[in-house]
């Protein structure tokens, strides 16, 4: 039954018209802006002995999407 009334809808929705005005407008994409940070936490999955080097597996960057859209 609910397979009946789903396909009903998707038929309706498929074959409706509208009339009227309509627009749209792009906008200009902008780039992403990365830049450095400082660490707030350990990148995980740690190896079990720790990392040699400290600054191994730190992942240390933002990234600002100045776009309007996300």
């Amino acid at each position: 039954m609910l397979l009946l009334i789903g396909g009903g809808v998707a038929t309706a929705s498929w074959l409706a018209t509208g009339t009227g005005a309509a627009s749209a407008a792009a906008t200009t994409v902008q780039n992403l802006v990365v830049s450095t940070a400082a660490p707030t936490a350990t990148l995980y999955p740690k190896p079990a002995g720790g990392y040699s080097n400290p600054a191994t597996g730190t992942v240390v960057a933002t990234v600002d999407n100045p776009n309007p859209f996300r």
